[in-house]
C-alpha cells in the first residue's frame, strides 16, 4: 500500500513539475487538477478509460520514439548540424 501511494505521489509530482513550466499555476494546484482528472475519468469510464488512456499513451511514445530516432539519425547522417 505505501508503495502504491508513493508511485501515486511520484507521478503526480513530476507531472505537475513538467506542466508548472505550461501553466503559471503553482504546482499544488497542477497536481490537485491532474488527480482530480485522472480520478473523474477512471471513476467514469471504469477499466475501460484506464486501457484506452494507456493506448492512448503508448501510442504517443512509440510516436514520439520514431520521431527522434529519425530526426538523429538525419542528423548524424547528413554530417552537418542543425
Amino acid at each position: 500500500m505505501l508503495y502504491t501511494i508513493g508511485r501515486v505521489a511520484v507521478i503526480l509530482y513530476l507531472t505537475g513539475l513538467l506542466f508548472t513550466s505550461f501553466v503559471a499555476w503553482p504546482i499544488e494546484a497542477v497536481i490537485l487538477a491532474t488527480g482530480l482528472i485522472t480520478l473523474f475519468y477512471c471513476l467514469l469510464g471504469g477499466m475501460e478509460a484506464v486501457i484506452w488512456t494507456d493506448v492512448v499513451q503508448s501510442a504517443i511514445m512509440i510516436g514520439g520514439l520514431a520521431y527522434a530516432a529519425t530526426a538523429l539519425a538525419i542528423q548524424v547522417y547528413s554530417g552537418r548540424p542543425r
